[in-house]
């Protein structure tokens, strides 16, 4: 992936924005590889967070990620209409923001006598009001997941992805995330002689929450969840489609 990526860019290459880990199935970036290489060919790295941020640990510095973004009502366990933007400092001050508002600006109190002074740090880039209940909820949600530990998190989802892939091998299903759990994330995506919508439907209905991505089932369990879960999971499967494991 990451030769690919090398192959595509050239002097004119000012930016490369990519997301940290795949939401069709799972498949996890080499951050520190990326940054890496783009701060071998003077390009700044933008990274797309939302599926791992929350369960895969992420160091801004040691990847060389000059902006991240993600939202909360994913891995990071927040509500939704809230999200995180992270700017590397020293290019807040050289980026112009597409939209400005009364709090991008220094004096943002001065309703009668408006001026643009853009802030010098990422608050430039807040437009208008704060969404204060939402970041009051994600600021509740990345308390328990500081409490828990990403690193435990990490441990625990990378786990069930495991049982995951055994239980679907064990039926014969093709399993399109990567086995290793250096190269996936918390997603993992299997399929099967199944209509995978049907499947999806019908294991809502007995309070199983899957999604379909690429053309198979996208299981993405979290902290929370258990291995027995994810075998009780599986055997519902097996009575959904009448067939045995």
């Amino acid at each position: 992936m990451l030769d690919d990526i090398e192959q595509q860019v050239d002097a004119r290459t000012r930016l490369l924005s990519i997301s940290s880990v795949q939401f069709t199935n799972g498949f996890r970036m080499d951050l520190k590889r990326t940054g890496d290489l783009c701060r071998k060919k003077g390009m700044l790295f933008c990274v797309d967070a939302i599926q791992s941020l929350g369960v895969i640990p992420m160091d801004v510095d040691a990847f060389n990620i000059d902006f991240l973004a993600a939202d909360a009502h994913k891995w990071l366990l927040g509500p939704e209409g809230i999200g995180i933007f992270f700017c590397r400092r020293g290019l807040t001050e050289v980026i112009e923001p597409a939209l400005v508002g009364w709090k991008s600006v220094q004096q943002q109190f001065e309703f009668e006598r408006p001026q643009f002074d853009l802030k010098k740090d990422a608050q430039r880039f807040e437009e208008g009001s704060l969404n204060v209940m939402g970041i009051i909820g994600l600021g509740a949600a990345i308390e328990l997941l500081n409490e828990v530990g990403i690193e435990n998190i990490e441990e625990q989802v990378l786990g069930l992805g495991d049982v995951i892939i055994e239980e679907a091998e064990r039926r014969g299903f093709e399993i399109k995330t990567p086995r290793e759990r250096s190269a996936r994330g918390g997603n993992v995506t299997v399929c099967g002689p199944f209509d995978p919508d049907a499947l999806r439907n019908a294991l809502r209905e007995k309070g199983i929450m899957v999604n379909v991505r690429a053309g198979g089932v996208r299981i993405s369990p979290h902290f929370y969840n258990t291995k027995e879960e994810i075998v009780f999971c599986f055997k519902e499967l097996d009575r959904i489609l009448d067939r045995e494991p």
